[in-house]
C-alpha cells in the first residue's frame, strides 16, 4: 500500500499469495487478501493490523469490498456469488447471484449499489430499505439502435463518488447511465474502425472518460448532446491495463509565470 506523491515509497508492505485475488474498500481503509482454502484476510491500510478473516468455504476467483469494507462479495470458480458481513463473517441473507462471465464492483455516490455484468446483462442490486433480508435488483436497459435490436454489454466502469456508469455495448458503442435514477443519459458509437475493439473504459472525471484499444487510447468528453473525442494517444505496445492518476509536484522555487507555478500533472 503506497501513497503517491513522495517518490512512491511503500507505506505498508503485506505479503500475500500473488495467485489469489485482493480488493480495497472505496474509502481506502480496508484491504482484503485471499488465501488458499477460501480464507480472506482483512487488514487496516493505516497500520497493517489484522481486522479479521472471512471463511468463504471454497476457492475465490474474484472479490470486491463495499465503501467502508463492511461487506465482502466473492465469486467462486463455479460462478456462485456470495456476500458476507466482514465483522463476523456471516453470509448476507437474500443475496443470491451467479456470475457466468464478466465482473462486478460496488458503485453509486455512497458505494451502496452492487453492479454485476454477466452474460451481457448489467444489473444493479441494493439492500431493500424496508426489508434487511432482501435485495432489490434491476437491470440496466441496453441501448437500442435504429434497428431496435438488443445489444449486450461487454464492459463497464464506475465514476468514483458519483452515480455515473460508462458501459461498452458490443465493444463498439459507449453508453452513459445514471444508476440511481436508472436512466440512460446517452449512447454514442466509439467512432473507431470496427476491427478495433475497446479493451477497457475508465473515468478520468465526471466529464471525461477514456477508451483503451489494443495500442491506442481515446479520451472522450461527455457532453449533454453526444460525446467528443478530445485526445488520441498511440501506445508503443499493447495495453493490458490503464488507470488515471494525478501527481502533485512541489511548486517551483521561483516561478517565472503562472504556468510554471503549477506542477500538477495528469498521468
Amino acid at each position: 500500500v503506497a501513497t503517491a506523491p513522495a517518490g512512491l515509497k511503500p507505506r505498508l508492505v503485506l505479503r500475500g499469495d500473488p495467485s489469489m485475488p485482493a480488493a480495497v474498500s472505496s474509502d481506502g481503509k480496508v484491504l482484503a487478501m485471499g488465501r488458499s482454502g477460501g480464507l480472506v484476510d482483512l487488514f487496516s491500510t493505516d497500520n497493517g493490523n489484522p481486522l479479521g478473516a472471512v471463511n468463504t468455504q471454497g476457492p475465490v476467483r474474484h472479490m470486491a469490498l463495499d465503501f467502508t469494507g463492511a461487506v465482502l462479495v466473492t465469486a467462486n470458480p463455479d460462478g456462485k456469488v456470495t456476500a458476507y458481513k466482514t465483522d463476523k463473517g456471516d453470509v448476507l441473507p437474500g443475496f443470491d447471484k451467479s456470475l457466468s462471465e464478466g465482473k462486478f464492483d460496488w458503485g453509486g455516490a455512497a458505494a451502496d449499489s452492487f453492479l454485476m455484468l454477466s452474460g451481457g446483462r448489467l444489473t444493479v442490486s441494493a439492500p431493500d430499505p424496508k426489508n434487511s433480508n432482501k435485495w432489490l435488483e434491476r437491470a440496466i436497459p441496453d441501448p437500442r439502435m435504429a434497428d431496435n435490436k438488443p445489444r449486450p454489454f461487454s464492459n463497464f466502469a464506475i465514476c468514483p463518488n458519483t452515480n455515473l456508469v460508462a458501459a461498452l455495448v458490443n465493444d463498439q458503442s459507449l453508453s452513459i447511465h445514471d444508476v440511481a435514477a436508472m436512466r440512460l443519459i446517452q449512447v454514442q458509437p466509439t467512432m473507431r474502425p470496427a476491427f478495433k475493439q475497446v479493451r477497457q473504459v475508465i473515468w478520468k472525471n465526471p466529464a471525461t472518460c477514456a477508451m483503451v484499444y489494443d495500442r491506442q487510447v481515446v479520451e472522450v468528453e461527455i457532453r449533454e448532446k453526444g460525446q467528443r473525442e478530445i485526445a488520441i494517444w498511440e501506445l508503443p505496445r499493447a495495453a493490458l491495463a490503464f488507470a488515471w492518476s494525478i501527481f502533485m509536484r512541489p511548486p517551483r522555487p521561483k516561478p517565472c509565470c503562472r504556468r510554471h507555478n503549477s506542477r500538477s500533472t495528469n498521468a
